[in-house]
């Protein structure tokens, strides 16, 4: 028996028949394991637990019921246990007993209904490399739902993003199967078929020694263009076949690490394996393929390949089946070179790319017999997956803290740890690195005012985990170095200035002290605001007696800061031609409050407030138009409503006035923020960026 045949129990069985189908029936709810208690991280838009408006990010599941049964105390599960109880089958209700963050406990009746994972289907995406347009598809697996005629087939998905981008007349495709763990057997056959005329695919031989041959038997040719396939040692299985029918073919190059896995056995819901031989006669168990342009890779050294397995089935070949390779097909020769010419041209540049993004810090750390479980220990950093390897198997708590690339990096080259840095990114969301890295904000100098307030601490999250260096600023100093010791505590590193944000002076000295310890400013979030802790005994006074003293000392701080802020950084910015600038405004500097959530709620909106905020976005935009073409870019972002601990009359006005049905969370700002700040707005000047939960959409 081959080591990758196993027994399923019917749970263990539904979670495999929902990974190749890529739909389940659930809740449509992320969850995350955190000190022995489920939490909800994510819900799927559209999906039963979105569309209750009962449940939030952050909640905690404490109980799980089946319908009417009694609930079961889910603390200490993991969190593939407790899938096992949320999940079920369409139309049946589960009741979840969630703790608020207000610390109440509330129960929730749920009706499961189909969840599509589409995330994790064929994408595609086009790059431009010099005067050649490349399109892109990335296939994470070989998906295929067989209980439904018209469910998700990766072969048809595949088909249909090669349409697209022949649409858009591409030079050529690249096939990236890095990571494709397999799949289909008769997916992967229809997806040969995409790219030659006719013939065999794969030869399989069951435990007599009888080999059936699967051939494509379409003569149709969707695409006969220049093709690359992209693997490395985690392709396995049908990637395998793939790769190795395209390359006996000659169709396309096959690009990556030395080989590819090494898994040539085929498994169905009986439980034998068997072999899977090339229809040149060969077979990838143990060997792989070997690609026909072999890539740096820091993964090469470690014992992960089906031949390190002692179990493994013994590589053996059998008769050859006839073929043709396209050359005889298509009078196909040369066109493949735009992929191999450009590798070898550009050998020194390409290697500084690959060692930009995916670099070993310690080779001599001696891993060479470590098991593949030891690969599971990831941090994830915004998209971008960083996977940390250590002879234990066991990754340092502090290690889960770091939220960025340089952090990890800098604590392993201190040799503390028994440990090496394998590779940065996973292709596990979609489409290339040149996307992700127009987020990155590595090296780039960030002043967050306001620092002790409520957001500035997310802000500084959100910015130092895409790799920015993080200054907060505030009157009070004090309270600014606690914010960023709780921050330091938690990984980020970020130090704390005085800025009183209403004085000239004092924003030259802050930019001063900023330039004498990093020489440049490239962002500046202007997010100071005058608070209800800060208010004066009048603050609460209705407009009609207003004091004169209370709006000017709100203007001065929204307002009047923001200026002076923008005209002093922004100073600096112009002459280093390019920084981005982020005005913090306000739901009420779009709109006017709403006058009937306050009463009887000891909660109150100065007009001061709304006003300057409108000011706020004024503002904004008569910078962003000033400045637009000398490389800085001015925009304004709008919170709607910041849950932080409201309750009573105010929290369930306000839910009823909004589309969702809750306030925001502050995390929830932390997106828009990276985005503002980061080339991934390049052409973003003079935009208000709204996260209201659709207030304003009414």
């Amino acid at each position: 028996m081959d080591p990758h045949t196993d027994y399923y129990p019917p749970i263990e069985k539904r979670a495999f028949d929902e990974m190749m189908s890529g739909r389940f029936y659930g809740i449509g709810a992320q969850l995350f394991e955190q000190d022995g208690t489920i939490k909800i991280t994510s819900l799927v838009t559209g999906g039963p637990a979105w569309k209750s408006g009962e449940i939030v990010v952050n909640d905690v599941i404490v109980k799980v019921a089946q319908g009417k049964d009694e609930p079961v105390d889910i603390s200490g599960y993991d969190v593939t246990d407790a899938v096992k109880l949320i999940r079920g089958n369409k139309g049946t209700e589960v009741r979840l007993t969630l703790k608020k963050q207000d610390g109440t406990l509330k129960v929730v009746s749920i009706v499961r209904d189909e969840i599509v994972q589409d995330e994790s289907f064929a994408r595609s995406a086009i790059v431009q490399n010099g005067t050649n347009k490349i399109g892109y598809i990335f296939l994470p697996d070989f998906y295929a739902d067989f209980e439904r005629p018209d469910g998700a087939r990766c072969s048809e998905d595949v088909a249909k993003e090669v349409t697209k981008l022949k649409g858009e007349k591409v030079d050529g495709i690249v096939l990236d199967l890095r990571n494709n763990g397999g799949g289909s057997l008769y997916e992967v056959v229809q997806m040969v078929g995409l790219f030659i005329d006719q013939g065999p695919v794969v030869q399989v031989r069951d435990k007599e020694g009888k080999s059936s041959v699967l051939s494509d038997n379409n003569k149709s040719v969707l695409y006969d263009g220049p093709l690359a396939v992209m693997v490395n040692e985690f392709s396995a299985s049908a990637s395998e076949i793939f790769a190795a029918a395209i390359q006996d073919y000659k169709r396309g190059i096959v690009i990556g690490s030395s080989s590819t896995y090494g898994k040539g056995t085929v498994q169905r819901n009986v439980p034998f394996g068997k072999p899977v031989d090339m229809i040149n006669g060969g077979s990838t168990q143990l060997k792989g393929v070997t690609p026909d342009v072999i890539l740096p890779d820091n993964y090469e050294f470690l014992k992960i390949r089906e031949k390190d397995n002692p179990i493994a089935l013994p590589w053996d070949e059998i008769n050859k089946a006839p073929y043709q390779t396209s050359a005889d097909n298509f009078g196909f020769t040369g066109g493949n070179q735009l992929f191999v010419n450009d590798i070898n041209t550009k050998g020194s540049s390409y290697s500084t790319a690959t060692n930009g993004t995916s670099y070993l810090v310690d080779k001599d750390v001696g891993l060479g017999s470590i098991g593949k479980r030891h690969l599971r220990n990831i941090i994830t950093i915004g998209y971008i997956d960083i996977t940390v390897v250590t002879r234990s198997g066991i990754l340092p708590e502090e290690f889960a803290q770091l939220k960025s690339y340089s952090s990890v990096k800098d604590a392993l080259e201190t040799d503390a740890y028994d440990a090496a840095l394998i590779c940065v990114p996973t292709a596990q969301h979609i489409t290339t690195l040149q996307h992700i890295n127009l987020f990155d904000l590595t090296n780039r100098v960030a002043i967050i005012t306001g620092g002790a307030g409520l957001l500035a601490s997310e802000h500084a999250i959100a910015l130092h985990g895409y790799g920015a260096k993080v200054i907060l600023a505030d009157f009070n100093k004090e309270k600014c170095e606690a914010a960023v010791e709780m921050l330091k505590s938690n990984g980020i590193d970020a130090s704390a200035k005085f800025c009183d944000v209403t004085k000239k002076e004092s924003w030259e000295n802050l930019l001063n002290e900023v330039m004498n310890e990093h020489g440049k400013v490239d962002i500046l979030i202007n997010n100071a605001g005058f608070t209800n802790q800060s208010k004066s005994a009048n603050f609460d006074a209705s407009f009609e007696n207003f004091p004169l003293e209370d709006w000017n000392a709100i203007m001065n701080v929204n307002l009047t800061g923001c200026f002076l802020g923008c005209q002093t950084i922004g100073k600096q910015m112009l002459a280093q031609g390019k920084g981005s600038i982020v005005n913090i405004a306000s739901l009420y500097g779009v709109v006017s409050p709403n006058h009937n959530i306050y009463p009887g709620t000891g909660i109150s909106q100065p007009v001061a407030y709304s006003v300057s905020k409108h000011g706020v976005v004024a503002l904004t935009k008569y910078v962003a138009t000033l400045w637009a073409s000398k490389g800085v870019r001015v925009n304004a972002l709008t919170p709607g409503g910041i849950f932080n601990g409201h309750q009573g009359l105010f929290l369930e006005r306000f839910k009823q006035l909004n589309p969702i049905g809750r306030m925001s969370e502050k995390e929830e700002l932390r997106g828009g923020i990276v985005y503002l700040a980061s080339d991934a707005s390049s052409h973003v000047v003079g935009h208000n960026l709204i996260i209201d939960g659709g207030w304003t959409a009414w």
